[in-house]
């Protein structure tokens, strides 16, 4: 796009923004949503963690009741990163959560102005604007970031009009933009298994586009490297020590019954028509998409029928200056992803490693969102041109008109007025948020232990929660280098223990890769490691100590002795050492 339609998206987006923020704007506190304050948690603990050094956060120290958890490395980065940057910037928690949401927004609709204008004659330009703004107010983005709380999805899926958008370009004028890497890193960062589900347009964009320029392919091998290039190089230095935190922590509860793909299924009939929902309340998660793109889709194909039987002419309708290939590439990204969500894939998310993780099919309706949002516009255009024919020159104005009409009828229900029932945080809670230190999830964070966890998705929670609450008494005293109700993160910790004879000591700590233990004997001025150890049922670290004092001194994870855990065997490792 010209350096001007830049800036106009840019200032047109964020106007779109600010006015569908007005709901969180206009008063103090959040709404209530799934996901409750979550965010705020994550993003409190990140900022610790950089404020003792550690910029690639991967261990929170506070969480799960003081125990430790690998929260910050294995959970979704994006938002989580942009959240906590603006929390220190201004410090201010309600910053933290309107800032990313507003500005992703607007990256948003700028990527789908972006889009729209690769699928549109100049005369049609006016319409990417109108279905730039369709995408954040549509059903699925609303629901994402004020009912859901899904603030990881929400951005992943503000990110996926630019990757419609690089497809469209390969396809339309058969070159190659290395930038593409960078993209699906900050997809991938944003949230892992939607980014993974990413390589489906990809690959009908790529195989649509060597159809189309034969030969002309194997000019993209060089650019086509340097942004496989990008793309290693800007998620490596996040997925190198994720490998060690994995084999620590019980990513097994993320796949218990009704959170796969194959047990969460929902009726293809939900997806068009929900009579019980309605907007404004947190409670209720719609997976109804807006009526209006599924009425324009009927109008796209249709114009496609159309011109696949009229001769392509110069300044001829939208349909034929998208050109087949962008037909074909919509029709096919919307019918796989419409596959997805039928019984019949259930083998494919069982053979693709790591699409088991998406765990809700549904989840896909991001995909879906995009991909109706191009199908609609073009309807549109095609639309004005008919009546062009019979009203000359009223063709540009007759398709902007239908979009605004179309946009008013998707926005409404959003806007201020129609969510005043909505329940809200008070702001006071937001900060005491801040200090949480019980964020256990689904008990994904949890370390691998022989214990029998029940099938309901907080038994592990609550497991945990009764064994942290019936430890014995140790032989041994211990007092933290640490005033007691202290909630800050930190990078290290030390203990005075006093044993009356030599003893195990139980240390209340998880133990955990990269972890670095040393002690030092009261008769004994010097540092000297420590050996940790821990057992198939108590993941406390353990360390035996001699009669008298000693002073323990604990390095938490950091970047460096994570992944050099990850390339070497660790003493203990649960699923080699506590197999069956």
């Amino acid at each position: 796009m010209p350096r001007r339609a830049w800036w106009t998206a840019l200032a047109l987006g964020s106007l779109w923004a600010a006015l569908l923020l007005v709901p969180v704007l206009a008063r103090e506190g959040w709404p209530v949503n799934h996901d409750g304050l979550a965010p705020v948690v994550r993003m409190a603990a990140l900022l610790g963690q950089w404020k003792e050094g550690h910029w690639i956060a991967l261990w929170s120290t506070q969480q799960q009741a003081g125990f430790g958890s690998p929260m910050l490395g294995l959970y979704h980065k994006l938002h989580m990163y942009f959240s906590a940057g603006v929390l220190a910037a201004t410090g201010s928690v309600k910053a933290a959560l309107v800032v990313p949401v507003g500005v992703f927004m607007v990256a948003g609709f700028c990527g789908m102005a972006f889009c729209l204008r690769q699928v549109l004659p100049p005369r049609h330009h006016a319409l990417a604007w109108i279905g730039a703004a369709l995408l954040p107010v549509s059903n699925y983005a609303t629901t994402d970031w004020l009912v859901r709380g899904a603030m990881a999805e929400f951005a992943a899926m503000m990110l996926l009009p630019w990757l419609f958008a690089w497809c469209l370009l390969l396809l339309r004028t058969g070159r190659w933009r290395p930038w593409i890497g960078v993209l699906l890193a900050l997809l991938a960062l944003a949230h892992a298994t939607l980014a993974l589900f990413g390589l489906i347009p990809l690959g009908i964009a790529f195989l649509l586009a060597c159809r189309r320029w034969g030969t002309g392919a194997w000019q993209w091998r060089r650019p086509a490297f340097w942004s496989v290039l990008c793309a290693v190089a800007c998620l490596l230095p996040f997925v190198a020590p994720t490998w060690a935190l994995a084999r620590f922590s019980r990513v097994d509860r993320l796949l218990l019954h009704g959170l796969t793909p194959a047990t969460s299924g929902q009726p293809w009939a939900g997806f068009f028509w929900d009579p019980a929902w309605r907007w404004g309340g947190s409670e209720f998660i719609t997976l109804q998409l807006d009526l209006a793109l599924w009425a324009l889709l009927a109008v796209f194909l249709a114009a496609w029928v159309r011109s696949t039987r009229d001769a392509p002419q110069p300044g001829g309708s939208a349909a034929a200056a998208g050109d087949q290939g962008v037909a074909w590439f919509l029709a096919l990204t919307l019918a796989a992803m419409a596959w997805l969500q039928t019984p019949w894939s259930h083998w494919l998310y069982a053979l693709v490693p790591g699409a088991q993780y998406l765990q809700f099919a549904w989840r896909l309706l991001a995909y879906l969102t995009v991909a109706l949002i191009v199908c609609a516009v073009i309807g549109l255009a095609w639309c004005g041109d008919l009546l062009a024919r019979r009203w000359p020159g009223m063709g540009a104005r007759a398709g902007a008109a239908l979009a605004l009409l179309v946009l008013a009828c998707t926005a409404k229900p959003k806007m201020w007025w129609h969510l005043r029932q909505l329940a809200w945080y008070p702001q006071e809670q937001l900060t005491e948020a801040l200090g949480d230190d019980n964020y256990w999830a689904f008990g994904e964070f949890l370390p691998l232990v022989d214990w029998t966890t029940g099938p309901g998705l907080l038994d592990a929670q609550s497991q945990a929660i009764a064994w942290m609450a019936a430890l014995p008494a140790q032989t041994c005293t211990l007092a933290e280098g640490r005033a007691p109700g202290d909630h800050q993160e930190r990078r290290a910790a030390f203990w005075r223990v006093q044993c009356p004879q030599a003893s195990e000591v139980m240390l209340p700590v998880f133990l955990a890769p990269g972890m670095e233990l040393e002690q030092r004997g009261d008769r004994d001025g010097r540092w000297a490691p420590a050996a940790m150890a821990r057992t198939c049922s108590d993941p406390r670290v353990r360390i035996a100590l001699p009669a008298g004092e000693t002073l323990l001194h604990l390095r938490y994870p950091n970047w460096r002795r994570t992944v050099l855990a990850a390339l070497r065997r660790q003493p203990f490792d649960f699923r080699r050492d506590c197999a069956d």
